[in-house]
């Protein structure tokens, strides 16, 4: 029977057991920066303007598998545009982030802009700032004037906006001037398309993306456990290595 060597007992570990420890470490030290920085930015998207800044790399968005929608409809009034993509809607180089559902029709009076979708009447300032939202009986079908006045036509039946926006009456077979939708050439469609993608992906998604691993697909937050696994492995074997007896080994007497 072999007898141990007790000159053995209490030698450092194996150099592979360290390289295999150094490897580990170098693996978990590359991923807890990147976890520290995502989630710490994560935490305080608002501070940072994360939700408010958009990445407009079109690879990224390719790798999301985002892409711009058709146009749906677009209006024109006073030389301005106003067209409806997905469930965006804008008015010139601005969206207007408070109009929901379908267009149906815009148009000014007394300088106060007009939107009306199958939800209801937004009326902003010549500056596309907010103002009010109206909601008429029934749901809009079409927005025009008559006599200067607004004029919105509903399921419910046609109505006449007073001078503030304030009060919509029943009007009976009003002489009505409906707005009419245009008709976008591919050169608009493109550039309301491009305004679109330029305004989908945020840094506060994408941090959150890549801090939870999502942003690889599927796979992704199974790498971030097997990543996290590392780093256990690594506290584990810098423990034993920590705290294994490292005495010299016994001269020959």
């Amino acid at each position: 029977m072999a007898v141990p060597d007790p000159r053995q007992e209490g030698r450092p570990p194996r150099p592979a057991v360290r390289a295999g420890h150094r490897l580990l470490g170098l693996i978990g030290v590359a991923f807890l920066i990147v976890l520290v920085i995502t989630g710490v930015a994560a935490q305080h998207p608002g501070a940072l303007g994360l939700d408010q800044r958009y990445l407009q790399s079109r690879s990224l968005l390719a790798w999301y598998g985002i892409s711009a929608p058709d146009v749906a409809v677009m209006y024109v009034d006073q030389n301005t545009d106003y067209v409806q993509l997905g469930e965006r809607t804008y008015r010139g180089q601005r969206r207007l982030h408070e109009v929901e559902g379908g267009l149906r029709g815009v148009t000014t009076i007394a300088g106060v802009n007009l939107v009306a979708t199958d939800r209801g009447v937004w009326l902003y300032d010549a500056k596309a700032r907010f103002i009010d939202r109206f909601d008429p009986p029934g749901a809009p079908l079409r927005l025009g004037t008559s006599d200067h006045a607004a004029l919105l036509e509903t399921d419910q039946g046609t109505f006449l906006a007073d001078a503030d926006f304030l009060n919509w009456s029943a009007a009976d077979a009003p002489r009505a001037n409906w707005v009419k939708a245009s008709q976008p050439t591919e050169e608009q469609r493109r550039t309301f398309q491009t305004r679109y993608l330029d305004e989908v992906l945020t840094w506060e998604r994408l941090l959150l993306d890549l801090h939870s691993g999502r942003l690889f697909g599927w796979l992704g937050p199974y790498v971030v456990d097997a990543t996290a696994l590392v780093l256990l492995i690594v506290a584990i074997t810098g423990l034993i290595l920590a705290v294994r007896p490292r005495r010299a080994p016994d001269s020959d007497q």
